[in-house]
């Protein structure tokens, strides 16, 4: 976005006392910023040029709008037209449909000048390239701004060092407080009418926190265990957007890129070497909640929790003890140690997991696969085919339907890959993964991994749907399986695309926008 009409936005988010919350760029898509913000110069420019005051379109989120509304924008529009020379169009996206709603701005383009991110898909946008950096622009063109709000807040919308947001400082009677439990106000004797502001009220949680070590809650990455993750930052002293946490939390990166914050207690630190070694055998997943226990009883004590995703190695037994133990799987963890799960929480799992370091750096992930295997990655699909389906698409995509259903009633969480918790990408690419094909985990197909796009007409089960922002597992007759955060019926459930279908959902099948297929 060029200054002129950047410096305009500024001064709006002065005026209107920052209501809608946070700042976005310019009319954008995703690789288009440039361009949009260009297209909002041009516009600017053309306007001015002919007499016209320019609009400026505001997305934020709410529910039904008042009877006053539009007077109100009116009256405000009227005072920016005084102060700034411009005037505003407010749209309101209801609570339900924000997400959906502003991802499809995002992804198709559709113009717009500020809107209201929150710190989910803040982040998400600026990956995408699709807010304006104004790390600069805030503090030369409207000082009076930059200054009026605390440098903390300023510090917590920072991403990758840069501002691409104006963060919301105002006061509210309705939904902004902190509720602290009592319990722990008269264990630690808080004077609650001492706390006035941020300072004091984190001398408060502080004082919590020492106390209660056990209250630390990480937003990690889910089922690392067995899983290849990159510590980001060395054990202890880590900060998270301004907020300390103990010295026993350490930051991860997943494979697929998701980051987050973990009990180091959870990390098992091990050499690629014997890693390799630990994979290179006959693996098993273990199924949702599943204790690993010392002796193959249910009185065993729980040597750790595992959930849908760890890994392990089953350990063969002589014929006598596999009798004594039935029901019961022996096992092997990571570190050595060897415990036992009930049998009927192990499934097989086909992929591979060699593969995954396998990735050089700057090779397409299906050459980096196709080269550690010997093979051309025309034949990845194939070769995964031929070693575990008989060589028949049939058979694995009825494997990868019948594998995503067992995730059904999993609650919706963002980021999560396991029984406790999924998002949309984590159902579809862990169901693929478990049946021998490594897709990309995200709501997008990207070039260089096995899935590529196909007529909407060509559709079939096992294929993904992908929406903006979201991706689903198609199972035939119209019908789909997908983890959605939707407010009514969430979590991993089935919707269909057919609108005599009870299950119908009108606002996925409007923005349907491409078919994925491994074949």
């Amino acid at each position: 976005m060029k200054n002129k009409s950047m410096n305009k936005i500024l001064a709006l988010g002065v005026v209107a006392a920052m209501t809608a919350g946070m700042l976005a760029g310019c009319g954008s898509s995703a690789s288009t910023t440039d361009g949009a913000a260009a297209g909002t110069e041009a516009a600017s420019n053309s306007a001015s040029s002919n007499g016209e005051v320019p609009t400026l379109v505001w997305w934020t989120v709410g529910g039904t709008p008042a009877d006053d509304f539009d007077q109100a924008v009116s009256q405000i529009s009227d005072y920016a037209e005084e102060k700034i020379g411009v005037r505003i169009d407010v749209k309101i996206a209801g609570w339900a449909d924000y997400d959906t709603k502003m991802n499809n701005i995002i992804n198709t383009g559709e113009y717009f000048d500020l809107m209201f991110v929150n710190n989910t898909n803040y982040t998400k946008f600026v990956n995408l390239n699709a807010l304006e950096n104004i790390t600069d622009l805030v503090q030369s063109e409207t000082p009076d701004l930059y200054n009026f709000i605390p440098a903390d807040l300023w510090e917590g919308a920072k991403i990758h060092g840069n501002v691409y947001a104006v963060p919301t400082y105002k006061d509210s009677s309705l939904t902004q407080f902190w509720m602290l439990d009592d319990t722990y106000v008269q264990k630690y004797g808080i004077d609650v009418d001492s706390i006035k502001d941020y300072a004091t009220l984190n001398d408060a949680l502080q004082t919590i926190k020492e106390g209660e070590a056990g209250l630390v809650s990480t937003i990690g990455d889910e089922g690392l265990y067995g899983q290849a993750c990159q510590v980001r930052t060395a054990p202890g002293g880590v900060t998270a957007a301004g907020v300390h946490l103990a010295p026993d939390v350490a930051e991860v990166v997943s494979f697929y890129g998701y980051h987050g914050y973990v009990f180091t207690r959870e990390l098992q630190f091990i050499e690629e070497a014997p890693l390799r070694d630990y994979l290179a055998e006959p693996m098993a997943l273990a199924g949702r909640a599943t204790d690993v226990l010392n002796l193959p009883k249910v009185q065993g004590v729980r040597m750790m929790e595992l959930e849908r995703g760890g890994l392990l190695r089953r350990v063969a037994e002589a014929p006598e003890e596999a009798e004594a133990h039935k029901g019961w799987a022996k096992v092997r963890l990571v570190d050595g140690r060897v415990g036992y799960v009930r049998d009927v929480a192990l499934e097989p799992v086909r992929y591979e997991m060699s593969a995954v370091f396998s990735q050089e750096e700057g090779l397409p992930f299906d050459e980096a696969l196709a080269k550690q295997k010997g093979i051309p990655a025309a034949e990845l699909v194939q070769e995964a085919l031929n070693r575990w389906y008989g060589g028949s698409e049939e058979v694995f995509r009825a494997a990868v339907c019948e594998q995503a259903k067992k995730y059904m009633g999993t609650e919706y969480r963002w980021g999560g890959k396991s029984g406790r918790g999924i998002d949309c990408s984590g159902l579809v690419s862990s169901a693929y993964m478990q049946c021998g094909v490594l897709i990309y985990r995200d709501a997008s197909i990207v070039e260089g991994w096995p899935m590529h796009e196909v007529p909407f007409e060509e559709k079939k089960p096992g294929d993904a749907l992908f929406f903006p922002g979201h991706v689903a597992l198609y199972l035939g007759g119209g019908r789909y399986i997908h983890s959605t955060g939707a407010a009514v019926n969430g979590g991993v459930v089935l919707n269909s695309l057919d609108p005599a279908d009870p299950l119908y959902r009108e606002d996925l099948v409007k923005c349907l926008n491409a078919v994925g297929s491994i074949f």
